[in-house]
């Protein structure tokens, strides 16, 4: 007599995705950390607020005035003369700390140059009286103007106003 073994319906076993979470976080935060993040460069610049109606016209001296132009070849040029940008730190430097608060930084824009060459002329002057306003702080204070409270820093940029004035030339 043979028997007849029943065969049991068997279940299928599950799969354990408890650790799956874990997992995906884990390789998130892996791929964040590895990944490298390109930093956009860009002009920190706060515009001035909205003029009025009234316009005031101010004579300017001619020998306060530092004109920067900036070609369709994206050659720099300070008072018509050919410069990069290191003569050109030096050149705002020099013109700022001898003309005083009166000084009017001009720079003049092709309108075909290069996004690179303009924003390399606004480098060029933000660092020149960042550099300016750091040694002023130095010999003032003995530290550098990042490390000064508002007070002293309002100080040191009323000695060294930022003026600069932009425009562009079209064809």
């Amino acid at each position: 007599m043979r028997m007849r073994l029943r065969r049991k319906d068997r279940e299928v076993p599950g799969l354990n995705t408890t650790s799956t979470a874990d997992i995906s976080f884990m390789l998130l935060v892996f791929f964040l950390v590895t990944t490298s993040m390109d930093t956009d460069k860009g002009l920190d610049k706060q515009l001035p607020p909205p003029e009025n109606d009234k316009i005031e016209l101010a004579t300017v001296k001619s020998n306060t005035i530092l004109n920067i132009k900036v070609d369709a070849n994206d050659n720099i040029l300070i008072d018509d003369s050919l410069a990069d940008t290191k003569i050109l730190i030096e050149q705002v430097k020099n013109f700022v700390a001898t003309t005083g608060k009166m000084h009017i930084v001009c720079i003049d824009t092709d309108e075909e140059a290069s996004y690179e060459a303009y924003f390399n002329v606004q480098d060029a002057v933000k660092t020149a009286y960042a550099q300016l306003r750091n040694n002023a702080s130095r010999k003032l204070y003995g530290r550098r103007f990042s490390l000064l409270g508002q007070v002293e820093k309002d100080r040191i940029r009323q000695m060294y106003p930022q003026r600069v004035t932009e425009k562009v030339n079209g064809k």
